[in-house]
């Protein structure tokens, strides 16, 4: 993509600030965020027009009138009470609707929601899974985007496309990095679930962002893709592939708790736009990579191990 105008939201988070940023290079990005502080600063650097506001709170005057593409990262992650309750369906619900209205002349809209939408399955599920409300009220508000722009894409005519992302991670950050790769520098167990394997379809940041990118710009895009791996793992075999990398021997420990497994089937990605260039072994080299670069970065970073941390 060159040379067009873009708008994403939620620009500081894991998949929108690699978005940005691989976009500003021949483009005009705009980000939406409320984060200062080093994200802001580096985004800025990267050539980013950094907007601090709350989507669905703050009024979108100060934006410009057109944009060729919209992408909508933001998300509100936890809700333990009605506070955060209402700021979910402030980014969720009621920002989506009024970008909807405000660049009803994009190109296209490309909205992120999660496979959490779908019931757990330990089979890779299809697009054309029946959606649930019924997760978790991160899941619930994904559930109600959706439907949302659905029904706005269908009676205005608009081109909505919402990618449901499963599992995106990069080289510093995303769950095989901080639940297998750190605590495997640091020469501590893995934490697993022994009774049942919580399994994933990994994507890494290289190929979430180039799909991302060209989902924007192919002609024609069915109105649900999913975003994610083409490889079923557990966390045991990816703490296998990482210690035969590193040339140790993998060690666990039975402290996990059973996780909802949310797997996406990415035929329709793969027939799309071609297979991943990261399969999960390059994506793990690549992140061991980054750490012997920064080797004090494994010293200070948070092991999500608990039990039932999820």
């Amino acid at each position: 993509m060159e040379n067009r105008c873009v708008l994403i939201t939620g620009c500081a988070g894991r998949v929108g600030a690699a978005l940005a940023e691989e976009l500003a290079k021949n483009n005009e990005v705009h980000g939406i965020d409320v984060a200062d502080g080093v994200a802001r600063e580096n985004l800025e650097q990267a050539g980013i027009v950094y907007h601090k506001m709350r989507l669905g709170r703050d009024t979108l005057d100060e934006l410009p009138d057109h944009f060729d593409y919209v992408y909508h990262q933001a998300v509100t992650w936890t809700v333990r009470n009605h506070k955060e309750e209402r700021e979910a369906y402030l980014v969720s619900v009621k920002g989506v609707v009024e970008l909807l209205k405000k660049y009803r002349n994009a190109d296209r809209f490309l909205l992120a929601s999660t496979g959490g939408v779908c019931a757990p399955s330990t089979t890779p599920v299809t697009e054309e899974e029946v959606r649930r409300p019924d997760a978790t009220p991160y899941h619930s508000y994904k559930f109600g985007m959706e439907i949302v722009s659905e029904a706005i894409a269908e009676t205005e005519g608009q081109d909505v496309v919402v990618l449901r992302y499963y599992w995106p991670w990069s080289r510093h950050n995303g769950f095989p990095h901080s639940w297998v790769i750190v605590p495997q520098l640091r020469g501590e167990p893995v934490s697993v679930c022994f009774e049942t394997p919580n399994l994933f379809t990994p994507l890494f940041m290289p190929d979430c962002v180039r799909y991302s990118i060209e989902l924007a710009e192919l002609p024609s895009v069915p109105r649900i893709v999913n975003v994610g791996g083409t490889e079923v793992v557990s966390i045991e075999d990816m703490a296998r592939i990482s210690a035969d990398i590193l040339g140790i021997v993998p060690e666990f420990t039975d402290t996990r708790g059973q996780m909802p497994v949310f797997l996406g089937d990415a035929a329709r990605l793969v027939k799309l736009l071609g297979p991943p260039e990261y399969d999960v072994r390059r994506s793990i080299e690549s992140s061991i990579e980054w750490h012997r670069e920064h080797p004090k970065e494994h010293l200070e970073r948070t092991v999500f191990d608990a039990p039932g941390n999820w």
